[in-house]
């Protein structure tokens, strides 16, 4: 059966065409040699594309670690800070579970001229099998369409952004924030354990710590110890509950799918 996916060789084809297009409209004297070094970058950054895409069809998940840097800012689900490849892995293969049938398609890759910059027109489709943010299955195949940025620097991805297709804007509490889609990620939970945020709290009630102290303290012990990498499984946000000492994860998230966050 022929792929649907389309090969390193015909993305990098295409996109090599739309990026000349955009350097001739940019700089009507030609391409200079460090330009021709970004496109260097930009063949590579859209193979690595084209495998970590491949890596999903085919449920390779050595080959998504591989390609995956050693911290990834995945913005769209986990926020703005940094997580390990085992995080992202994780809610990767709670996705598959969900749907086991997901496929990805690329169906065009447009490289920026600093070289590390890709934006990617991607469609998924699966049919959903488990649970998913409240939904209960029911055995149809749903397609949705993204729009995605990734960062590749020296064959791995390093950052992820992306539409977050499975909630309405009408849905979404969430509308001041510049960044609406990294601090939508960061309201799964507490960022301070609750026995040390109680004890401020009580000071604050007592007089002893000011408003201007308490935001200080908040921010203080948000980021003394790091925050767990699971993903909750009722709204798809980072858990922000302190890390187990040597995990990344914590107390209750140590197991995939356990005590309701998602992954497998």
């Amino acid at each position: 059966m022929a792929s649907d996916i389309p090969t390193p060789e015909e993305i990098t084809r295409v996109s090599e065409f739309l990026e000349s297009q955009a350097v001739a409209a940019r700089s009507p004297g030609g391409a200079s040699a460090a330009g021709g070094g970004a496109r260097q970058k930009q063949r590579a950054g859209i193979t690595t594309i084209g495998r970590f895409f491949e890596a999903i069809n085919n449920r390779d998940y050595a080959t998504m670690r591989s390609l995956l840097g050693n911290r990834v800012k995945c913005y769209t689900y986990f926020g703005r800070d940094p997580v390990s490849p085992d995080a992202i892995l994780r809610a990767m293969g709670g996705m598959l579970q969900t749907f086991p049938d997901w496929k990805e398609v690329a169906d065009e890759i447009i490289p920026d001229p600093d070289g590390e910059t890709f934006t990617v027109r991607q469609t998924g489709r699966g049919t959903q099998l488990a649970e998913y943010l409240g939904r209960q299955p029911d055995n149809r195949q749903i397609a949705a369409n993204l729009v995605t940025v990734l960062k590749v620097r020296d064959g791995k991805i390093v950052e992820y952004r992306s539409t977050f297709p499975f909630r309405r804007p009408w849905d979404e509490e969430i509308s001041a924030a510049t960044d609406v889609e990294a601090v939508r990620a960061e309201q799964g939970g507490m960022a301070v354990p609750p026995e040390e945020w109680t004890r401020t709290l009580q000071e604050l009630a007592s007089g002893s710590v000011s408003p201007e102290d308490l935001e200080s303290r908040k921010a203080q012990l948000a980021t003394e110890t790091p925050r767990c990498e699971a993903l909750l499984a009722s709204n798809m946000r980072r858990c922000l509950n302190r890390a187990v000492d040597g995990s990344q994860y914590c107390e209750i998230h140590q197991d995939p799918g356990a005590s309701g966050s998602f992954g497998a």
